[in-house]
């Protein structure tokens, strides 16, 4: 286990997030919000509406998506937003 992960975030206009994160949370469309540490197994999922909360150097960053998809491997995840803008922590 390296103790990282990969997050990138990207809307139609672009990269809004990248940067490697210690753990992630983020809300599924269908089974409520996923908890993702390094060396997750893969998965694919619809998002829902909510918040991306990661925690980045020891600090909470959180971002207000909707919607979208999400693709978790063992250190990267890659998220698909309709809609994403960092939110006050």
């Amino acid at each position: 286990m390296s103790g990282y992960l990969r997050l990138e975030v990207m809307t139609m206009e672009g990269k809004v997030f990248s940067s490697n994160v210690q753990e992630l949370q983020f809300p599924s469309a269908h089974q409520g919000y996923y908890g993702i540490l390094p060396d997750h197994t893969p998965v694919m999922t619809p998002l829902g509406d909510g918040q991306i909360n990661c925690l980045l150097n020891g600090k909470k960053t959180t971002l207000a998506i909707s919607g979208g998809f999400a693709a978790v491997g063992p250190d990267h995840v890659t998220i698909l937003a309709r809609e994403c803008k960092m939110a006050d922590a």
